[in-house]
């Protein structure tokens, strides 16, 4: 009784102290001077807003009238926003909009950068809502500049959050990385811990989306670590979702229920922003992966009835789709084909392109599954298209597995056999070893926290239980310890005595074993280095000297750096026929396995490209390839698949032509400052799944050209600040930035900045970069 009294007298209290500050606004406005009664009727107008949508209308409408009537354009601009957030709350975006139109013309004219860009993010946020989302970007990206140039760095931060959201939203998960991190730098200047644990966490989201499952672990340790330190249950209840996912898909099932659970007992006790149907909806899809279709469409529609409420169509769509799959599960075919159908009317509607293909794979199952195998078929092949183009890897593979069975049972068995195969690859390359050590690893780190406050408890009760015994028992066992230990101290000490001269003279003995065998080791591993370092010079002296290409360019430059004294990747070129053919090659392994391949390739090149040779550039890809294939018994892809990525240019002087053909190493053109990409055919020297003719490109050449060729040594190296890639983008920059510079002074700065990028790091691959200008 006295707590039910209590809450009423405090609700009384609240209603009171409202009515009084609502009575003392009225008495300021009537006696307010004009260019004050704006602001105040804002004021009273916010003292509504929850209360009553009519009288908070009202007011901010008086408010815009008083600030045109005193020609106050800030005040004007800050009564259109009073406008719009009471629009949001009646859910009219469309009005909404308008407003922060409006109020952001009053700020521009005032210079109110500030204000301007708050609302600008409002705005963005209602063109979400109505799944404008294009237009929301590109709002967004127009309030970056003004935000860095006022230094508005809170503001910037924001600005990012809201931008990765909206294009994660659109399954672009590579732009949502890229602007992840910037508003990591912002917060990092900030220092805004929180935020950086925010950012490691939709990093790992994000990595667990791309199927780089080590990275999405790495991030999501960082985001726990700094949760935990600030004992922030929003973020600890987020990341164990996000740590729920990478589990699940690494298929286990337990652990990810697990963090699903932790992560909803969290925001069950605390869920200002109904984040609790996320957790619900996790939960569902891992009792979907147990056959538990009753358990999964009892917790899909919790999570539905949800966002209905929050009017979330990006998820609603998500959820239509997955209750359509536990309807599929339980039989109700008709059922679920109704709700596959609305999925993928409302993913096409929000552009969410991961969606899109969930929707049309879950189609093509449910066909499958009432035995209209061709029109299943035909849904599998576009959602595999769009998956391929997109670059989804964990769709490719789960519609590649369904395609296997689908094919099986139309007695399609040669193609059931290769879409079998292709899951395979994408599985290892998703799913591998090294992922799931580091999972195990990460989550026995996780269970020893956990326990280390239990022990402690369980160790101090223990401790004050033992007191008094130990008290009883020391005085006795004393006693008998020390007239014991006299006896055997006289023992000991003549025993001792003995034992020492026979250790001493044992220890000797083993000093002089250990000092031989240490200096047989030594001398076989100078033995082993000094092999390795005339492996090296035999190797360089196979290949021409490409100090002779000097006089065929105007300027030219090569870097090369093993990883392990000698390499596997290598250059090549041979004069025939007025024209110079010129590759560069990257060989399967690194070091003595990757320099034997290189011996091997530079050997069948001299041989392809005989004296007098007119072939085309793709001509001379294919025959090496058959060569490889032949000389390692390649047959199918049971076998060893070595090989060689490589990209071959052939410059014909006297028709001011360039001819290219490439496996997987594209060619960078630098003309007039800007960067021409030829890309390479995804394929490689050597027995693969897809194979095919190489293609050819043939580029017009004009004087000052400047073309480079690299391996993906130099953009695979990882180092600086965030221990990340170099990445390509970075090297293309690199290349346009430097492009007016002598060729050997390109050079120096592309080595300078692989050096400080590796740092102290270990080099992770061989790596060569070729530059020449043409005269």
């Amino acid at each position: 009784m006295k707590r039910i009294l209590f809450t009423v007298i405090l609700m009384l209290s609240l209603a009171t102290t409202k009515a009084t500050k609502v009575d003392s606004l009225l008495q300021l406005i009537n006696q307010a001077a004009l260019n004050q009664k704006a602001d105040l009727y804002i004021q009273l107008s916010d003292c509504f807003y929850e209360d009553s949508l009519p009288l908070a209308l009202k007011y901010a409408q008086e408010a815009l009238a008083f600030a045109k009537k005193s020609s106050n354009i800030l005040q004007e601009g800050d009564a259109w926003v009073a406008l719009g957030e009471l629009y949001i709350h009646s859910s009219n975006c469309d009005s909404a909009i308008h407003f922060f139109d409006k109020a952001i013309d009053c700020y521009k004219i005032e210079k109110q950068t500030s204000k301007f860009i708050k609302t600008g993010i409002r705005k963005s946020e209602c063109l979400k809502q109505i799944d404008r989302y294009d237009d929301s970007k590109e709002l967004l990206n127009n309030l970056v500049k003004p935000a860095q140039e006022g230094k508005e760095f809170k503001l910037l931060s924001k600005i990012y959050e809201q931008l990765a959201y909206a294009y994660f939203t659109q399954s672009d998960f590579e732009k949502t990385i890229e602007v992840v991190f910037k508003r990591l730098e912002i917060d990092s200047l900030l220092q805004d811990s929180i935020s950086i644990a925010e950012d490691y966490n939709s990093l790992s989201t994000n990595m667990r989306k791309q199927g780089k499952y080590i990275d999405a672990i790495a991030y999501a340790k960082k985001a726990l670590e700094i949760f935990e330190k600030k004992n922030n249950n929003e973020g600890l209840a987020n990341t164990y979702s996000t740590m729920g996912s990478i589990y699940y898909f690494n298929d286990d099932n337990d652990q990810a229920i697990r963090h699903f659970l932790k992560s909803t007992e969290i925001w069950e006790k605390n869920d200002p922003n109904n984040r609790l149907a996320g957790n619900y909806n996790n939960i569902g899809s891992v009792y979907i992966e147990t056959f538990n279709y009753g358990k999964a469409l009892e917790y899909y529609k919790k999570a539905l009835q949800l966002y209905r409420k929050q009017k979330k169509r990006y998820v609603e769509a998500i959820l239509t789709g997955n209750i359509g799959l536990a309807y599929q599960g339980l039989g109700d075919f008709s059922k679920a084909m109704d709700y596959f159908t609305e999925s993928l009317e409302l993913q096409t509607q929000v552009g969410n392109k991961e969606g899109v293909i969930h929707a049309i794979t879950n189609i093509a199952g449910l066909n499958y599954r009432k035995g209209n195998y061709e029109e299943s078929q035909k849904d599998y092949f576009q959602a595999l298209d769009m998956a391929k183009k997109g670059g989804f890897l964990a769709e490719e593979l789960s519609i590649h597995k369904e395609l296997s069975i689908l094919e099986e049972a139309m007695g399609h068995f040669d193609k059931a056999l290769e879409s079998l195969k292709a899951y395979q690859v994408i599985k290892d390359t998703l799913q591998n070893q090294e992922a799931r050590t580091q999972l195990n690893e990460f989550q026995a780190q996780l269970d020893l926290q956990e326990h280390k406050a239990e022990i402690a408890i369980l160790s101090k009760e223990n401790e004050l239980a033992n007191v008094e015994v130990k008290k009883q028992r020391i005085f006795t066992i004393s006693v008998v310890l020390v007239s014991f230990l006299l006896i055997i101290l006289i023992f000991i000490i003549s025993y001792a005595l003995s034992y020492s001269r026979k250790a001493k003279k044992l220890l000797e003995i083993q000093n002089h074993e250990i000092d031989k065998h240490r200096n047989e080791i030594q001398l076989k591993n100078k033995q082993f280095t000094d092999s390795i370092v005339y492996a090296s010079r035999v190797q360089k002296a196979l290949f021409s000297p490409w100090e002779e290409l000097e006089r065929f360019f105007d300027g030219m430059f090569v870097i090369s750096k093993p990883q392990n004294i000698v390499s596997g990747d290598f250059y090549w070129y041979k004069f025939t026929n007025n024209k110079l053919y010129l590759a560069l090659a990257d060989c399967t392994g690194h070091g003595v396995p990757g320099a034997f391949m290189s011996v091997l390739g530079n050997t069948f090149l001299n041989e392809v490209v005989e004296d007098n040779c007119n072939k085309q550039a793709n001509q001379v890809l294919n025959e090496l390839r058959e060569k490889i294939k032949a000389s390692l018994h390649q047959e199918g892809m049971k076998g060893n698949t070595d090989g060689m990525d490589i990209l071959l240019c052939i410059i014909s002087p006297n028709e001011n032509k360039l001819s290219y053909s490439g496996a997987n190493n594209p060619l960078y053109l630098v003309r007039n400052k800007n960067l021409i990409e030829y890309k390479a055919d995804k394929m490689t020297i050597s027995v693969s799944m897809k194979e095919s003719p190489f293609t050819t490109e043939t580029i017009n050449l004009e004087p000052g050209d400047q073309f480079f060729l690299s391996s993906d040594g130099y953009y695979d190296q990882f180092g600086g600040p965030r221990n990340e890639k170099l990445s390509r983008n970075r090297f293309k920059e690199m290349l346009v930035r430097h492009c007016e510079m002598p060729l050997k002074d390109q050079g120096n700065e592309l080595e300078q900045l692989f050096e400080s990028w590796k740092n102290n790091q270990e080099q992770t691959d061989d790596m060569m970069v070729i530059g020449f200008r043409i005269k």
